[in-house]
């Protein structure tokens, strides 16, 4: 009582082209009807980075030549607050 069909059955290639046809018709539908997040998502948050990274560096510029500026009113206010430090020492 041999049957003649296979236990496990095999797709036939085809198929898998048909759900491949079905799945990025799906994923097209989906985009046509987002196409403001699919706007937002993809062109205004990259473009907001760039622009808050840019801020920040432009920022950290700032503050960079700002302290090599005035290098010496560090040194001079690093070593008062040393010298006042050992004054405390002291008492």
């Amino acid at each position: 009582m041999e049957s003649d069909t296979p236990a496990v059955e095999v797709r036939p290639p085809s198929r898998r082209s048909h759900q491949f046809r079905a799945l990025s018709r799906r994923t097209g539908t989906y985009h046509r009807r987002q196409w403001k997040l699919d706007l937002c998502c993809l062109g205004l948050c990259p473009a907001v980075s760039v622009i808050i990274a840019g801020v920040l560096g432009f920022v950290a510029r700032h503050f960079a030549d700002l302290s090599s500026s005035s290098t010496s009113n560090a040194t001079t206010l690093l070593s008062d607050g040393i010298l006042l430090t050992k004054e405390m020492e002291l008492i």
